[in-house]
């Protein structure tokens, strides 16, 4: 339908600006901490944390978290999959969602921890800081729309997304 194609162009859309986003972050650890390790982030995440929000909006946008705009454009692909057994498919979409939870989540948890009094934060440059709110601005704005294209504009896809959580609700249970 001409609504799920622009969820589809919405998810082209979104995808690239939040590893965009992510990419902004990472340049910003690697400027002014010199290191962009997941290893060797952890006792500097707690002095950003701030940053770890913004990693956590755009990794859960990236792995398709409800009512972000990645929920809606992975869900339809996902059912239109699933419809017509293109399990490979359909399996690397939810690969694809794993992979950027294992790496995500590790990185955000850490930002909760005691900060590190040997680590200081170090301020985040005018351009990069413009840079990653707005990134973060167009996610947010492309998901608001996403449920509007979805809840508004074609009732089929609300109904298409409701047969998916059926279609894996009865795939769970047998």
């Amino acid at each position: 339908s001409p609504s799920t194609l622009l969820v589809v162009v919405l998810h082209m859309l979104r995808h690239p600006v939040s590893k965009m986003c992510l990419i902004f972050v990472a340049g910003y650890y690697n400027a002014r901490y010199g290191t962009v390790n997941a290893g060797q982030l952890r006792p500097i995440m707690p002095h950003t944390r701030i940053l770890a929000a913004f990693v956590a909006l755009c990794g859960l946008s990236i792995i398709g978290f409800p009512l972000l705009a990645g929920y809606y454009s992975k869900a339809l692909m996902l059912l239109a999959e699933i419809k017509d057994s293109h399990w490979a498919a359909g399996g690397f979409l939810l690969l694809g969602s794993l992979i950027n939870v294992l790496y995500i989540l590790p990185l955000v948890r850490t930002a909760l921890r005691k900060k590190d009094p040997a680590y200081t934060f170090r301020k985040v440059p005018r351009g990069m800081a413009l840079a990653i709110c707005i990134c973060a601005v167009l996610i947010l704005s492309f998901s608001i729309y996403a449920v509007w294209v979805i809840h508004k504009s074609d009732p089929g896809l609300e109904r298409e997304l409701e047969e998916l959580a059926l279609l894996l609700g009865n795939r769970e249970s047998s």
